[in-house]
């Protein structure tokens, strides 16, 4: 005759494996919340810099002042055009500018045309620059072959 075996539980063997597999995707799930926060920090500080240009550009055409915007590593130094210092702005990403001084006249009209964008190099992104152009402040997706910020209207 055969005995049988009383089995009411699992083995180490078989705990170990089941863990292993829980690290496994545990440790993928972490990155891709990572991948996910960067992009969504990266798109979210992008809007707000559109909305602080946007805002620079009506306070000169409200107040009737020249201003002109210089970008830094994580902030932005704008200057009555005497060389006062009005206001900074500080952003939580890497800033990068071409050209790295935008002027805004007394319309609220820039006279400098470029674009800034973040400089996390994150493609998931939605949001990754701003476009300046004379009237039109605009977020979009950059472009780097053609070194230029693509708007999305």
């Amino acid at each position: 005759m055969r005995k049988v075996r009383n089995s009411k539980g699992y083995t180490t063997l078989e705990l170990l494996i089941a863990l292993g597999i829980l690290a496994i995707l545990a440790g993928l799930g972490l990155t891709w919340y990572r991948e996910y926060i960067t992009a969504q920090r990266i798109t979210s500080e992008t809007q707000r810099l559109e909305i602080v240009l946007k805002d620079i550009q009506v306070q000169a055409k409200v107040k009737k002042h020249s201003y002109y915007v210089e970008v830094g590593d994580k902030n932005l130094d704008v200057y009555f055009t005497n060389g006062t210092l009005f206001k900074v702005y500080r952003f939580l990403v890497p800033l990068e500018a071409n050209p790295d001084t935008f002027y805004v006249n007394n319309f609220g009209l820039f006279t400098t045309q470029g674009y800034i964008r973040v400089a996390y190099n994150n493609n998931k992104a939605s949001l990754d620059c701003v476009s300046i152009s004379r009237l039109r402040v605009c977020t979009g997706k950059f472009d780097p072959t053609e070194n230029k910020c693509v708007c999305s209207y």
